[in-house]
């Protein structure tokens, strides 16, 4: 089976969004559409499907920003594998073909839900287990952790991993960017 990695057009992206994202993630957690297409207009984001035998079999959404030394930081927004195809090793194979072909990006960055604020022991458990395989797919945790609108995550990244002021900065500059500074005060938490 051939695998390959490709850029999504808007019209793409706009259509997993509303087919497969809608299912794939809370809707706590997912952004509105205008948000994605509006940073995607202005470069600030990239929509990548994985494809198994030139058919869809995962997405990843990252957001981009420029730090004060003008390098490219990359934010994971979304990653997701198409149910019928998890289990198959395909998650793994694409977060290492992005790590490798992300030599451009100073840090990617990703959240990762805490399983120590999980609501129940199923929750805990599923939390644990996408924990487990970004550790095991070569992801560092950076021991930072983040509440946004009540979610709370773990901070994970792309070796060489920022340090956890650097990890901080980053993701606080990034909320800043997508909040308004009223909702980032009051929605977002960073520690």
């Amino acid at each position: 089976m051939e695998r390959s990695i490709a850029p999504l057009t808007i019209p793409q992206a706009r259509q997993i969004y509303l087919t497969r994202m809608t299912e794939d993630f809370p809707p706590d957690e997912l952004k509105p559409w205008f948000a994605i297409h509006s940073r995607l207009l202005r470069g600030e984001y990239a929509c990548l499907g994985l494809y198994e035998d030139q058919a869809l079999a995962g997405y990843a959404f990252f957001a981009f920003l420029r730090d004060a030394q003008g390098r490219r930081n990359a934010l994971f927004d979304y990653f997701a594998m198409l149910p019928a195809l998890r289990g198959r090793g395909l998650g793994g194979d694409f977060l290492h073909r992005l790590s490798a072909s992300m030599s451009d990006t100073s840090r990617v960055i990703l959240e990762a839900e805490n399983p120590d604020y999980a609501d129940d022991a199923a929750d805990r458990a599923l939390r644990r287990r996408r924990l487990d395989f970004y550790l095991r797919n070569g992801m560092a945790d950076t021991g930072v952790e983040a509440r946004i609108y009540g979610v709370e995550y773990r901070i994970l990244a792309f070796p060489p991993a920022p340090d956890a002021d650097e990890t901080r900065q980053l993701l606080s500059a990034f909320y800043h960017s997508f909040f308004p500074p009223l909702l980032y005060r009051q929605k977002v938490c960073i520690r």
